[in-house]
Formats: C-alpha cells, structure tokens, sequence
C-alpha cells in the first residue's frame, strides 16, 4: 500500500510539474506581441507619414504592391517599438500598397495598408525648376520653384527672399506658381499647393518683400499673409 502511495505521488508530481512547464512556455509566447497606432493611411506621392508601434522584439518589414524604388521605409532598431516612417516615393503609379511589419523569429506581424494621393503624373508635373516673371510696383522680380522652396532674385540674379509651404508632417509641398494678385492694399503671390500647408518664411524675407509691397501669398485660392 505504501509502495503504490508512492508511486501514485511520484506520478503526480511529473503531471504536474510538466503542466506547469508547458504552462509557463505557452505563457511566454502568449507576451509576443506588435501593434500600430494606425493601419490605414493616406501618403501623397512625395511625401511621408510617420506612426508609433508597439513590439515586444525586433522587427523586420515587406513592401507589397509598390512600383517605386523611392518608396521605402523606417523602422526602430530597438526591440520595445518607436516611430515607423513610410515614405512614398515622388514616381510611385500604385493607388495601394501594403507595408508588412514582422516580429523577428515569430509568424506576428502588423499590416499597415497606404492609400497614395497623386499629387501629379507624368504629363502633369510641376517642373521642380518653373519660373515666372513679376512685377511689383517699380520692381521686377522672378520667382522660381527651387525643390519645393519659392526662391525671388532680382534681374541680376541677387536673391531677395524664399519662403516654403509645409504639410501637417511638417514636410515640404510642391509649389506650383502664378502671378501677382491685388488685394488688402498690397500683393499677392499665386500659389498651389497639393492639399492645405503652413507658410514658412524668416523674419528677414518678410520684411523684404513687405518693403515692396509683397503682402503674402494667395495660397489654394485664400490670401495668406506672412506669418
């Protein structure tokens, strides 16, 4: 009786101590884990858009449906998350792509879906080096579009003033430009942008371009002073 006692407990610490075992290593994979703050944007071509990811590890990324080379992106080299940047590239043609964000050593991972907003084609391009000639009050200026910064020279080339739009990410718009409007008592310069911005200018060019008459920009079909 006491020989089948013990054996009977002998049994029965193995079970559950295998249990226990097997219940801690399930456990342990159950605390893997990867999530985004968003899965689904929206990136005009061009431009970038930066997301927080929570992971329990390392991890590593797909691009799936891109047709760009520029389109790429950025993830943390630390194993407990951080931003994740996608970039989409100036030439990307795809409406849709998918960025696949993996936890290294596990089948786990984020799908991050990116809508591009066509900002312009091949056959409509803003030309990155566009200029137009204006006149404002006794002085001619020429504004060019110089990779996306609005540069004004004089008509012996002498620079006078620059300015930049940015969208919400903070990340330069490309300009497409007109010619002076009249309003408010002063000018206005024409400008487009692919979606509403922020006007950046230093105080020294506005100054400049207030001294002759160059009140701000019309932008998107709105007068926006100088900040």
């Amino acid at each position: 009786m006491n020989k089948l006692f013990k054996h009977l407990s002998l049994w029965l610490c193995v079970i559950l101590t295998f249990g226990l075992l097997t219940g801690l290593n399930v456990s342990a994979a159950d605390t893997e884990s990867i999530s985004v703050t968003e899965s689904v944007l929206t990136i005009s071509q061009g431009d970038y858009y930066r997301i927080g990811m929570s992971a329990t590890n390392y991890v590593s990324y797909f691009i799936v449906g891109s047709t760009s080379s520029q389109t790429k992106v950025s993830v943390p080299t630390t194993e407990n998350g951080g931003d994740v940047i996608v970039y989409v590239g100036e030439d990307e043609t795809a409406n849709t792509f998918h960025v696949y964000i993996y936890l290294d050593g596990t089948s786990i991972y984020a799908d991050v879906e990116v809508n591009v907003q066509k900002t312009y084609s091949k056959t409509t391009a803003v030309d990155p080096t566009a200029s137009t000639s204006l006149s404002v009050n006794t002085t001619t200026l020429t504004l060019t579009n110089e990779k996306k910064v609005g540069l004004f020279t004089k008509s012996d080339n002498t620079a006078v003033a620059q300015f930049s739009v940015s969208n919400s990410n903070g990340s330069l718009m490309q300009l497409t430009l007109g010619q002076v409007v009249i309003a408010n008592g002063g000018y206005y310069i024409t400008v487009d942008t692919p979606t509403a911005g922020t006007v950046n200018i230093s105080e020294t060019d506005k100054y400049a371009l207030q001294s002759i008459g160059i009140l701000g920009l019309y932008l998107n079909g709105t007068y926006v002073n100088w900040p």
